[in-house]
């Protein structure tokens, strides 16, 4: 009986393993992350306000005249699309972008909206990935459930992120 214990656990590795190319760009703790706020922005991607405390890395401050990087999502909340603002010294740098599902952490629970959006998600491997140049990304996620999402960005040797709720009753028709 101990012997098929092993066995076991690497059939549940496998069941829930990501390809090689997600395994890349997986955080270091394969744990689902877990949003604890997000920063509002309206569709030209000016700032509204705040829900929650933000638990995001959307910049790195410039350093001896470098203008430094940032990461900015808008729509948020989104309903069928969103765009990715980039903003790194080098514009034709290749930078990677992915998205993953996320939880909403208990300060979250208290917010207006916000109830009913989370469900049990494992692991964190990416649901779309790109490579690009330039600086602004438009992702369709009109086949995405509503509920929490993080954007990840590595460019420039940094990981940036910022936290995504796709909400689909906010739309106005």
């Amino acid at each position: 009986m101990k012997s098929f214990i092993p066995i076991i656990a690497f059939v549940i590795v496998l069941l829930f393993s990501c390809t090689k190319d997600e395994a890349d760009l997986r955080t270091s703790s394969f744990d689902t992350p877990v949003v604890k706020g997000f920063i509002m922005r309206d569709h030209n991607g000016w700032t509204m306000g705040y829900i929650g405390k933000p638990n995001v890395k959307t910049g790195e401050p410039p350093y001896e005249g470098s203008p430094g990087f940032s990461l900015s999502v808008y729509p948020n909340p989104a309903a069928n699309s969103c765009h990715v603002w980039l903003n790194s010294p080098n514009e034709n740098e290749t930078k990677k972008v992915w998205l993953t599902r996320a939880t909403a952490g208990d300060e979250l629970y208290n917010s207006t909206g916000i109830a009913n959006m989370n469900a049990l998600i494992i692991g964190g491997c990416p649901l779309f990935q790109v490579e690009v140049t330039g600086n602004d990304v438009a992702l369709d996620l009109s086949r995405l459930d509503e509920g929490f999402y993080r954007v990840y960005v590595k460019m420039g040797g940094y990981l940036f992120y910022d936290n995504l709720v796709i909400y689909k009753n906010h739309e106005t028709k």
